[in-house]
């Protein structure tokens, strides 16, 4: 099957240099961020801002990158304690345990 192919190529060299195909995609490709949604969170801090009541003046934020949802808590101190909750609250029981939480690992 390869040499009929191979052969009938080769037959009309003019045909394949210079016929009116094109390669090029019908439509510009867009790269996808996540496969699906819920998938990948993005987590990032916010502060210091001014301060609200009870002492807030922090904030912790996850976006997520399929559907651009955002989910935001607000924090008096950066506590581990506090990260883990909301991660745990806001995206793993609304939405599933997600295949990648991605940080910018500042402090």
């Amino acid at each position: 099957m390869k040499e009929d192919a191979f052969k009938f190529v080769r037959a009309c060299d003019r045909c394949q240099r210079f016929a009116n195909y094109s390669n090029t995609p019908t439509t510009t490709i867009t790269l996808l961020k996540s496969p699906w949604p819920f998938a990948m969170w993005e987590i990032d801090l916010i502060g210091e801002l001014r301060k609200a009541k009870g002492g807030v003046k922090y904030a912790v934020e996850a976006v997520d990158y399929f559907t651009n949802g955002a989910k935001a808590m607000p924090l008096a101190m950066i506590m581990a304690k506090k990260i883990k909750y909301f991660i745990f609250n806001s995206i793993v029981c609304r939405f599933g345990v997600p295949y990648k939480l991605i940080s910018d690992n500042r402090k």
